[in-house]
């Protein structure tokens, strides 16, 4: 037994290390979690409210029929007021609006070990319904 004096330190040393990277991974998967759920919340307003853009003169013929031109505008709109760390792009069809939103993760934890952004890009779409 004599001889072994100090040798649980570079153990321990070893052991903390390891400890603090599995924290800094778990803190970057809850935050990027919390990214990627603004984003689809982001889309997915941006979608419904532009989705209610119907064209009035359609609706008293029976049909439901997006104005283009509107539902693209207000899902601009939403995603404008959302922030500036977002941007989108608008896809309208007579019968459906899809709106992709384009987030960039930068780490925060993880920026030390060279973890660099990660684009996070939410797509949600949305039907004009009567009811």
């Amino acid at each position: 037994m004599r001889g072994q004096s100090g040798s649980m330190l570079p153990a321990f040393g070893g052991l903390a290390f390891v400890s603090l990277v599995m924290l800094a991974l778990a803190v970057e998967i809850a935050s990027f979690g919390m990214v990627w759920r603004q984003t689809s919340a982001v889309a997915d307003s941006a979608a419904e409210s532009a989705a209610a853009m119907v064209d009035i003169d359609a609706l008293h013929k029976g049909d439901t029929v997006l104005e283009e031109t509107a539902a693209a505008r207000e899902a601009y709109v939403v995603v404008d007021s959302a922030g500036d760390v977002y941007s989108a792009t608008v896809d309208v069809t007579p019968d459906e609006v899809c709106v992709t939103v384009h987030r960039v993760y930068q780490p925060l934890a993880l920026r030390g070990f060279s973890v660099s952004d990660a684009a996070v890009d939410v797509v949600s779409c949305a039907q004009p319904r009567t009811g």
